[in-house]
């Protein structure tokens, strides 16, 4: 079953999304975290949160939005603990941990951390990111030591990532596996005398660079936990997301006629199909509402068209001799 779209010159992509939406708050396995952020809209109070574990409250910089997956941090609002001193965070080891998709990257890009990078001032520790990857940094005296993943992230695509540290070896983990270890920061974590404890921006004395992208957990031990039990962290975690798609056969373009053309593909598993037009604008006429489903609670964003009947065989019919300029 196709879709009649028009428009004078073939535009537009197909993703497909997986039927699982619903966000919910899965435990860690065995080890109770000193603070625990679940980011759903159920505990966002306004501009408020309190963590599950550790009774903080948070404060967003405005109203968050938030989706069945989490909080969007759009470049504009991030979170902030007010009042958060070093006797209150770990001093000997410690372990972030954050499920994140990133809608970008940038040169200095932290998920969740308590820190301060002056020049030769450096002091506390990050879990975080760059332009292509994420990262984990730890100072024990005058410089935070760095260590970088293997994988590059993509955007829009869900990760687990934490940073483990024991006070002889730093560990970063993506996905339940360790990607990279430094040994150079050595003993108890070096603390600003003040700083920001924030979740979803670069922030310090001299710099703030917000996030763009969306988070549904952040957690924080005061234990450096081992492979086994990050491994569990993620396994927990993993079925709260989409899947990512397997093509059996990759989306190609098929012409009908001199005036339309239709996008076909098959995935190894069934999936609803969305159309989105360049701006974001949904693709379909809104006449044809009656053959749109919303996967996302953003409907200025996605517009979903029907698949085929066959469970693996998708296709969208593009052309632009009906509902002229729609796309």
């Amino acid at each position: 079953m196709t879709n009649g779209l028009t428009q004078k010159r073939l535009s537009g992509f197909v993703t497909l999304v997986s039927s699982l939406f619903f966000a919910c708050a899965f435990p860690a396995n065995g080890v109770t975290p000193l603070h625990d952020w679940s980011f759903s809209k159920e505990a966002i109070s306004a501009q408020a949160i309190t963590s599950v574990t550790g009774d903080l409250k948070g404060s967003f910089e405005s109203r968050p939005v938030t989706n069945g997956f989490g909080v969007r941090f759009d470049g504009s609002t991030s979170l902030d603990v007010p009042g958060m001193t070093p006797d209150q965070l770990p001093s000997e080891t410690v372990t972030a941990d954050a499920w994140v998709s990133l809608d970008a990257g940038t040169r200095w890009g932290s998920i969740v951390g308590f820190y301060q990078d002056n020049g030769s001032y450096e002091k506390g520790w990050l879990l975080g990111y760059n332009d292509t990857h994420f990262v984990f940094s730890v100072s024990t005296a005058s410089k935070l030591h760095t260590i970088t993943s293997k994988t590059a992230f993509e955007k829009g695509k869900w990760y687990h990532v934490a940073g483990s540290f024991d006070g002889k070896s730093m560990k970063l983990y993506v996905n339940g596996v360790e990607e990279s270890t430094g040994s150079s920061a050595v003993g108890k974590i070096a603390y600003p005398e003040k700083a920001y404890y924030t979740i979803g921006a670069y922030r310090d004395q001299d710099e703030f660079f917000r996030m763009k992208g969306i988070v549904h957990r952040v957690r924080l031990y005061g234990d450096a936990l081992p492979a086994t039990e990050i491994r569990s962290l993620h396994a927990e975690g993993k079925s709260v997301f989409p899947r990512g798609v397997t093509f059996s056969v990759k989306p190609h373009l098929r012409f009908d006629s001199p005036r339309s053309a239709t996008i076909y593909w098959e995935t190894d598993e069934p999936g609803q199909a969305s159309c989105i037009r360049p701006g974001g604008k949904p693709a379909f006429p809104s006449g044809r509402q009656n053959e749109i489903a919303q996967p996302f609670d953003d409907p200025e964003r996605f517009g979903t068209g029907r698949v085929v009947p066959l469970p693996h065989q998708h296709g969208f019919r593009l052309g632009y001799k009906k509902h002229r300029g729609n796309l």
